[in-house]
């Protein structure tokens, strides 16, 4: 069994696979009147934004959890939220 996960954006909703099972196993279905206009995913963490904000989740395959880290991203920072965005990417270079 392989722990890669593929990220689907259909739209409203982002429907995530585990590679090698061609298996779904969860669903990440938004609220509000945006559509997902940008969407970016690194192994566990994903990240979408709308035309109103940006969201970012953890998610353990293994525990089968959902874990929306937006909240703590915002408070660590002192900021409201997270603006929307165009593009969004994950990288680890953080002098960028």
């Amino acid at each position: 069994m392989t722990d890669e996960l593929i990220y689907v954006n259909m739209g409203d909703r982002i429907d995530v696979y585990q590679s090698g099972v061609n298996k779904q196993i969860f669903k990440i279905e938004k609220k509000g009147d945006h559509s997902i206009g940008s969407m970016a995913a690194s192994g566990e963490y994903l990240a979408y934004s709308d035309a109103v904000d940006t969201q970012i989740f953890h998610i353990d395959i293994k525990e089968l959890k959902i874990t929306k880290l937006t909240k703590k991203i915002c408070v660590q920072n002192n900021i409201s939220a997270l603006p929307p965005c165009h593009r969004l990417k994950f990288t680890t270079d953080f002098s960028k």
